[in-house]
């Protein structure tokens, strides 16, 4: 920790443009300054104190105050890890926010501060969030111990670019090999769209958290592996993993992953064009959510499941849901699918270059866009050259989907 403390010496010496000699006058001589702030010795409280009075900073080294917020943190990470409820850890740590921004205990506040703001705000905010706060912590990565940099490459699950996502979800199995990174790792090649590879990772996930008897996390591996299967149009395999997660899910009373399951379920059977099951599902889970984006996504499928069965005037209605569930906050691509829907309930829908336009914005969109989401568009892509008897571009699209080789932009 006296590591972190000479860094943080360092790092205020220098925003008030102060020299070595400035700071220590009186207190040290430079020489010994200078290893402090290399970290090459542990100065004395009562030195590092002086130095930081001198920044008019006040530091928190009182070995008692570090120990009380040793364990507040010890709580958070073990809540966190075991899927259990953190605000009651979190309050009692934001409480103490600004003695910990000037303590040894600064990087591990910092860590905790990314993973609580992304825990407290909407799911399509959390990329510009943790884009900006990785900048911010990355100074202090050759401070960090192995825990501390296990968690800090496994936030790295939600940043948009997938290739460095991937690099550095598989340099935190480095230093710690858990179940919540081996599903990092299939999340990162689902993705990516390479399902297969995805299925190795997840299976290896839902082995260690059954081992550890970690039955949310069995739940989560289990969901991911029915969408790996359901991509692969493999129905069998597909049921045999979202039956897994959903007996776990009501034996946990868990009606948020039974929400879930409904709607991989129902936009699966959407795509298969087993229109009955799907309008079953999907109505299941649009009466258990909740969450603006789990609403704007179900109604999208509902809107294009009653056009199918030609009941275009209660799908109007579902528009209508998707229309105030978005907000600006969203992405462009969530708005890009409500003028995709609107479009296609219009006559000779097939003919509009605006509808063209739109689907092949969904399919070109950038890295903040899930795989998923392109590869179900692009049968609605692939109808239009059909239509339109643009054979040729019909071809390449079929062999980009089946080779996953989306356009270099994607970061895939």
């Amino acid at each position: 920790m006296e590591k972190i403390s000479g860094a943080l010496l360092r790092y205020y010496r220098m925003q008030q443009n102060l020299s070595q000699e400035g700071l220590c006058t009186g207190i040290c001589v430079v020489s010994y300054l200078s290893k402090i702030e290399q970290g090459k010795v542990d100065a004395s409280e009562d030195i590092l104190q002086a130095l930081f009075a001198r920044l008019q900073i006040h530091y928190h080294g009182d070995a008692r105050f570090l120990s009380e917020m040793k364990q507040l943190f010890a709580s958070f990470w073990e809540a966190l890890d075991f899927n259990e409820p953190l605000e009651e850890h979190a309050l009692k740590i934001r409480a103490h926010e600004k003695e910990l921004l000037y303590s040894p205990l600064v990087i591990e506040y910092r860590l905790f501060q990314i993973y609580d703001k992304i825990m407290r705000i909407e799911e399509t905010e959390s990329s510009e969030v943790l884009l900006h706060s990785l900048q911010e912590i990355k100074v202090y990565e050759n401070y960090m111990d192995e825990l501390q940099l296990y968690r800090y490459h496994l936030l790295y699950d939600h940043y948009p670019d997938a290739q460095i996502r991937l690099h550095h979800v598989r340099l935190a199995g480095y230093y710690r090999k858990t179940a919540e990174q081996e599903i990092a790792l299939g999340m990162a090649y689902i993705n990516m769209g390479d399902y297969i590879e995805a299925c190795e990772y997840l299976q290896k996930a839902y082995a260690m958290a059954s081992e550890d008897g970690d039955a949310k996390r069995m739940i989560t591996a289990a969901i991911l592996i029915g969408n790996c299967y359901s991509c692969q149009n493999v129905e069998g395999l597909m049921l045999k993993y979202y039956q897994k997660a959903e007996h776990l899910a009501r034996q946990l009373k868990d009606t948020n992953t039974l929400k879930e399951l409904a709607y991989n379920i129902g936009s699966t059977y959407l795509e298969w064009k087993q229109y009955d099951l799907a309008k079953e599902k999907l109505l299941f889970s649009k009466d258990l959510e909740e969450d603006r984006l789990g609403k704007v996504l179900i109604a999208h499928k509902l809107a294009l499941l009653y056009i199918e069965i030609d009941e275009a005037q209660e799908g109007k209605h579902y528009i209508e849901m998707m229309e105030e569930a978005l907000d600006e906050k969203m992405p462009l691509i969530y708005h890009k699918m409500l003028t995709f829907i609107k479009l296609r309930y219009r006559e000779n829908y097939l003919d509009d270059p605006n509808y063209y336009q739109v689907l092949m914005d969904i399919y070109e969109q950038d890295t903040h866009t899930y795989f998923g989401y392109r590869l179900f568009h692009s049968r609605y892509l692939l109808e239009v050259y059909t239509h339109q008897r643009r054979y040729k571009e019909a071809y390449l699209l079929l062999q980009e989907i089946q080779n996953h080789n989306f356009p270099k932009k994607y970061g895939i």
